[in-house]
Protein backbone atom coordinates (compact mmCIF):
# COMPACT_ATOMS: atom_id res chain seq x y z
CA UNK A 1 0.00 0.00 0.00
CA UNK A 2 1.81 3.17 -1.13
CA UNK A 3 1.19 6.61 0.09
CA UNK A 4 -0.51 8.48 -2.85
CA UNK A 5 2.09 11.45 -3.37
CA UNK A 6 -0.74 13.90 -3.55
CA UNK A 7 -3.11 13.02 -0.62
CA UNK A 8 -2.77 14.39 2.78
CA UNK A 9 -1.80 11.97 4.53
CA UNK A 10 -4.21 11.37 6.89
CA UNK A 11 -7.08 11.12 4.39
CA UNK A 12 -5.23 7.98 3.52
CA UNK A 13 -4.98 6.64 6.90
CA UNK A 14 -9.05 7.59 7.03
CA UNK A 15 -9.41 6.36 3.88
CA UNK A 16 -7.69 2.94 4.58
CA UNK A 17 -9.57 3.07 8.21
CA UNK A 18 -12.89 2.99 6.64
CA UNK A 19 -11.73 0.17 4.23
CA UNK A 20 -10.69 -2.18 6.76
CA UNK A 21 -13.15 -1.43 9.43
CA UNK A 22 -15.98 -0.41 7.51
CA UNK A 23 -19.35 -1.17 6.51
CA UNK A 24 -20.33 -0.96 2.71
CA UNK A 25 -22.63 1.41 1.30
CA UNK A 26 -24.70 -0.18 -1.01
CA UNK A 27 -25.78 2.92 -2.90
CA UNK A 28 -29.08 1.43 -4.79
CA UNK A 29 -30.25 0.66 -1.56
CA UNK A 30 -28.94 3.26 -0.11
CA UNK A 31 -28.88 6.44 -2.79
CA UNK A 32 -29.70 9.36 -0.62
CA UNK A 33 -26.04 9.16 0.39
CA UNK A 34 -24.67 9.26 -2.82
CA UNK A 35 -24.12 13.00 -3.63
CA UNK A 36 -21.77 15.24 -5.60
CA UNK A 37 -18.13 15.28 -4.58
CA UNK A 38 -15.77 18.84 -4.81
CA UNK A 39 -12.71 18.20 -6.18
CA UNK A 40 -9.07 18.44 -4.07
CA UNK A 41 -8.15 22.08 -3.40
CA UNK A 42 -12.21 23.25 -4.37
CA UNK A 43 -13.85 25.50 -2.60
CA UNK A 44 -17.83 26.20 -1.92
CA UNK A 45 -18.10 28.88 -4.34
CA UNK A 46 -16.07 26.78 -7.38
CA UNK A 47 -18.01 23.33 -6.23
CA UNK A 48 -21.34 25.11 -6.73
CA UNK A 49 -20.25 26.97 -10.16
CA UNK A 50 -19.05 23.68 -11.19
CA UNK A 51 -22.18 21.79 -10.27
CA UNK A 52 -24.43 24.28 -11.34
CA UNK A 53 -22.25 24.14 -15.09
CA UNK A 54 -22.27 20.00 -14.97
CA UNK A 55 -26.12 19.57 -14.17
CA UNK A 56 -27.35 23.13 -16.33
CA UNK A 57 -28.74 24.90 -13.41
CA UNK A 58 -28.45 28.71 -12.72
CA UNK A 59 -27.00 30.54 -9.77
CA UNK A 60 -29.43 33.33 -8.62
CA UNK A 61 -27.72 35.48 -5.51
CA UNK A 62 -29.64 36.79 -2.86
CA UNK A 63 -33.16 35.80 -4.09
CA UNK A 64 -35.61 37.26 -1.44
CA UNK A 65 -38.02 34.85 -0.68
CA UNK A 66 -37.14 31.40 -1.87
CA UNK A 67 -37.21 28.36 0.29
CA UNK A 68 -35.83 25.00 0.83
CA UNK A 69 -38.78 23.47 -1.34
CA UNK A 70 -40.57 24.90 -3.93
CA UNK A 71 -43.54 22.83 -2.38
CA UNK A 72 -44.33 20.10 -0.71
CA UNK A 73 -46.48 18.57 -2.73
CA UNK A 74 -44.39 15.33 -3.82
CA UNK A 75 -43.98 14.66 0.18
CA UNK A 76 -47.67 14.31 0.35
CA UNK A 77 -47.83 15.25 3.94
CA UNK A 78 -49.67 18.44 5.53
CA UNK A 79 -47.73 20.60 7.85
CA UNK A 80 -49.15 23.65 9.79
CA UNK A 81 -48.78 26.55 8.27
CA UNK A 82 -46.08 28.23 10.04
CA UNK A 83 -43.64 24.84 8.55
CA UNK A 84 -44.91 25.14 5.21
CA UNK A 85 -43.50 28.93 5.14
CA UNK A 86 -40.23 27.93 6.30
CA UNK A 87 -39.53 25.31 3.95
CA UNK A 88 -40.92 27.27 1.14
CA UNK A 89 -39.54 30.56 2.31
CA UNK A 90 -36.13 30.04 3.98
CA UNK A 91 -34.83 33.31 3.24
CA UNK A 92 -36.69 35.60 5.39
CA UNK A 93 -36.16 33.53 8.52
CA UNK A 94 -33.01 34.06 10.28
CA UNK A 95 -31.45 31.59 12.51
CA UNK A 96 -30.09 31.61 16.27
CA UNK A 97 -27.24 29.39 16.98
CA UNK A 98 -26.07 27.64 20.18
CA UNK A 99 -23.82 25.11 20.97
CA UNK A 100 -22.31 23.39 23.87
CA UNK A 101 -19.89 20.19 24.26
CA UNK A 102 -20.37 17.81 26.80
CA UNK A 103 -17.24 17.62 28.60
CA UNK A 104 -16.53 14.20 27.62
CA UNK A 105 -16.65 14.90 23.99
CA UNK A 106 -15.00 18.06 23.57
CA UNK A 107 -11.47 16.24 23.28
CA UNK A 108 -12.81 14.58 20.61
CA UNK A 109 -14.21 17.60 18.84
CA UNK A 110 -10.93 19.17 19.43
CA UNK A 111 -8.98 16.62 17.50
CA UNK A 112 -11.11 16.68 14.47
CA UNK A 113 -11.10 20.00 14.09
CA UNK A 114 -7.32 19.87 14.75
CA UNK A 115 -6.74 17.28 12.43
CA UNK A 116 -9.75 17.28 9.94
CA UNK A 117 -11.68 20.70 10.10
CA UNK A 118 -9.41 23.58 9.22
CA UNK A 119 -7.68 21.67 6.24
CA UNK A 120 -10.60 20.43 4.45
CA UNK A 121 -13.26 23.71 5.42
CA UNK A 122 -15.61 20.93 6.28
CA UNK A 123 -16.91 19.65 9.09
CA UNK A 124 -16.14 23.08 11.06
CA UNK A 125 -16.89 21.93 14.80
CA UNK A 126 -17.10 25.30 16.91
CA UNK A 127 -14.51 24.59 19.98
CA UNK A 128 -15.58 27.48 22.11
CA UNK A 129 -18.63 27.58 23.57
CA UNK A 130 -20.96 30.91 23.49
CA UNK A 131 -21.17 30.67 27.05
CA UNK A 132 -24.85 31.57 27.08
CA UNK A 133 -24.47 33.84 23.88
CA UNK A 134 -26.78 33.36 20.91
CA UNK A 135 -24.89 34.37 17.35
CA UNK A 136 -27.57 35.64 14.67
CA UNK A 137 -26.53 34.01 11.78
CA UNK A 138 -27.81 36.35 8.68
CA UNK A 139 -27.58 35.75 5.19
CA UNK A 140 -24.58 35.82 3.37
CA UNK A 141 -24.28 38.18 0.56
CA UNK A 142 -21.75 35.14 -1.07
CA UNK A 143 -24.81 32.34 -0.22
CA UNK A 144 -25.88 30.90 -3.54
CA UNK A 145 -29.17 29.26 -4.11
CA UNK A 146 -29.53 26.73 -6.74
CA UNK A 147 -32.44 26.98 -8.95
CA UNK A 148 -33.70 25.19 -12.41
Amino acid sequence: MALPSRQHPLDWLTQYWNIALGKKVETVRDDWLVGPIGEKDENASRFLDRLAKTRDLRIDHDLSGSGLLENLDEWGVSVRPEIEKFYLKTSEYELMVQTVWRPVFGSLGYLVAKLFSRRIQQLNLPQVPFQGQKKTVQSDPQMQILTL
